[in-house]
């Protein structure tokens, strides 16, 4: 294995071309290849002569894994060069992406909950139905010819207390007012305490797709999500839970798992809400004000072995569940492989202010949710339409010059804009240990996609076309 890391190495393209970027991991070689998104798994083949080589074949939407053995290195160096000389349209023009088909109706900034990671600082808000409905027209007015599917997410504060707005909007995109070729999907963020039988069968029949947040145990829960009316929010959450899951699809459920880097416990708290009875899950950070005002690249630079380990716990765990034959899915690891597969001139990374928006009570249109009541963030409204120049130009602030020759950018794509805001109230800043953490990441998910692909290529395939979580 020692000559062909060699020869990799001797390429220098890491360092130089900007090529690939490898890695190794228990006497493997993996390669990527970021002009093509190709991966090369390159073991010593004990058998034979040579090296057996494992890459991924995608035919229309089918996902295979492909292998070659007895390869030489003079046939590795062949394959490298085929790749180099692969020609490929794969440069992604922003103004085919400025039509929002996927927006978020902040209906509310009341909350029945106060957590103390909540970034939610703006005035009291309560959206109408009146503005709803010139939010959607204006939304169906600036759709791309071909676009027929459109996405409404549900968003606040906690959204059911304007639980009545939510249902004249799924009523209002229900009827025949639209093409016959018009499709609405709906999305719901709570946390869940409001939930009863009469809402779910509403949002059953309109096939909403709803996240609920469930952070840990019942210590961590209760210690970041408080509530004026009950003190033990938790055990109330999972009373609620049962009458959920005995009414409601569980391919329409995510559990919604809030981390940050007092608690970043992904795995157990991963764990915990799978023996709640959750299939789907969605694992985010969330930094709040009180992160950024203390010491940031001190805790990343204390916790930064903790958390690397914590995504290689939790990746093995769904390793391990899908061995089982048990059903799971995470968002890491879907949407890694939902990147890898996309066609090269597909825009993957955040979607802010592109093909995603977030509306708010007076008609305002916003980069994205998280910047709701920041007015340098409005790029239109329901009266004026949208500034697609001041899209373009926010858009063009995350992609720094750091970020020219970083091996993911094609998958971070600059990552988080509110993040980066945060921390300097600039959008092209960044923390240096946030990238090296993504990085390592990003070998991590390569390694554990192909572990799971040589043993069921079938669930690689199924997290593939699956459909979106509740962001």
């Amino acid at each position: 294995m020692v000559s062909i890391i060699e020869y990799v190495k001797s390429l220098d393209y890491y360092n130089l071309n900007k090529k690939l970027y490898y890695f190794e991991r228990e006497n493997k070689l993996f390669i990527y290849h970021i002009k093509t998104k190709k991966i090369l798994l390159i073991e010593k083949n004990l058998e034979e002569k040579g090296y057996l080589v494992s890459t991924f074949i995608k035919d229309n939407n089918s996902i295979k894994l492909y292998k070659t053995s007895n390869l030489s290195i003079k046939d590795i160096k062949e394959l490298l060069n085929n790749l180099d000389n692969y020609k490929a349209n794969a440069s992604i023009n922003l103004e085919n992406y400025m039509y929002h088909n996927k927006a978020y109706f902040f209906l509310t900034n009341a909350c029945n909950l106060k957590c103390r990671y909540c970034y939610q600082e703006s005035k009291p808000v309560k959206m109408n139905f009146s503005m709803s409905k010139k939010l959607i027209d204006m939304m169906i007015k600036n759709k791309r010819k071909t676009e027929t599917d459109f996405q409404i997410r549900f968003f606040g504060g906690e959204p059911l207390l304007n639980y009545k707005l939510m249902k004249q909007i799924i009523n209002y995109c229900s009827n025949d007012r639209f093409n016959e070729n018009t499709t609405f999907n709906y999305y719901l963020s709570t946390n869940g305490l409001l939930l009863d039988s009469d809402k779910l069968s509403f949002m059953n029949d309109s096939n909403t797709k709803i996240k609920i947040s469930v952070d840990g145990n019942r210590e961590i829960f209760n210690y970041y999500r408080k509530s004026a009316k009950y003190k033990d929010v938790y055990c109330v959450l999972i009373k609620k839970l049962k009458e959920v899951f005995k009414c409601y699809p569980n391919e329409l459920l995510t559990a919604g798992i809030t981390n940050n880097y007092y608690n970043i416990n992904f795995c157990e708290n991963l764990k915990h809400a799978y023996e709640v009875g959750f299939r789907n899950f969605y694992v985010q950070f969330v930094c709040n004000n009180d992160f950024y005002e203390k010491r940031v690249p001190d805790i990343l630079v204390e916790k930064y072995d903790e958390i690397i380990n914590e995504y290689e716990k939790m990746l093995n765990f769904i390793n391990i569940k899908m061995n089982l034959g048990q059903e799971i899915y995470v968002n890491l690891l879907d949407s890694f492989i939902k990147f890898l597969f996309a066609p090269l001139n597909s825009l993957c990374g955040c979607s802010a202010g592109i093909a995603s928006c977030a509306y708010d009570d007076v008609g305002n249109v916003y980069f994205c949710q998280r910047f709701i009541g920041d007015e340098k963030y409005v790029i239109g409204n329901v009266e004026k339409g949208l500034n697609r120049q001041k899209i373009k130009t926010i858009r063009n602030y995350n992609v720094m010059d750091r970020c020219v020759n970083c091996p993911i950018l094609n998958y971070c794509n600059g990552g988080c804009y509110f993040n980066n805001y945060k921390n300097s109230k600039i959008l092209d800043n960044y923390l240096q240990y946030d990238c090296n953490i993504k990085i390592k990441l990003f070998e991590k998910l390569i390694y554990y996609t192909f572990k799971i692909a040589q043993k069921d290529i079938g669930f690689i395939n199924n997290i593939y076309n699956k459909r979106e979580f509740v962001e």
